[in-house]
């Protein structure tokens, strides 16, 4: 596919026109224009607040197992980083097992929601409540492992840099930590 050369246009000028030709040029692009109804039939069979329900806990088991990829790979790390003027792996002093204990708790945190989002019959504000909670537990312990690691976390060379990058896609992806806390606020103050 070849971009057409154009004159200086606003981007929202251009971009129908690019978002025409990489749709044109996927081999999966639905040209008909149809809408599959079949997804929203079953949706409304369900009603949105499993939707909710059910996102919340996908999304949250998504991120919550980057985090704990990122936990075992750390604690594999601290194990075997051996500096020399401490003679011992990182794993031996106080504060490296205070922090990896905050981390696992943090996690525990998370395990606990999503077994409550899978379980439990919630709203949908408790569902993004649950979503968001998650999420921020998880960007937390990545925060955690890239302080005790240092520059070592940040090298392209070990998977922790990646992890972090991929954890903080969640607070993107809806509901947003804005929106939710607004819904449980409206939730909670409607007579």
């Amino acid at each position: 596919m070849t971009v057409p050369q154009t004159p200086p246009l606003a981007l929202n000028d251009l971009l129908p026109a690019l978002t025409r030709q990489l749709a044109e040029s996927a081999e999966a692009y639905d040209r008909s224009g149809d809408f599959p109804h079949a997804n929203l039939a079953l949706l409304q069979r369900h009603g949105l607040r499993d939707f909710a329900q059910a996102s919340a806990a996908l999304l949250g088991a998504l991120y919550d197992g980057i985090a704990g990829a990122a936990r075992d790979w750390l604690v594999q790390w601290l194990g075997e980083r051996v500096p020399a003027s401490l003679g011992a792996p990182l794993a031996s002093l106080p504060r490296v097992q205070e922090a990896v204990g905050a981390i696992d708790g943090l996690l525990l945190q998370n395990r606990l929601l999503l077994d409550a989002a899978c379980r439990d019959r919630l709203t949908a504000s408790e569902s993004g409540l649950i979503k968001v909670a998650v999420t921020d537990n998880a960007v937390a312990v990545l925060e955690k492992a890239l302080e005790l690691t240092g520059n070592h976390g940040l090298s392209r060379h070990n998977p922790l840099q990646r992890h972090y990058r991929d954890v903080l896609c969640g607070r993107v992806h809806t509901p947003q930590k804005d929106s939710v806390w607004i819904a449980a606020g409206r939730a909670a103050l409607s007579p």
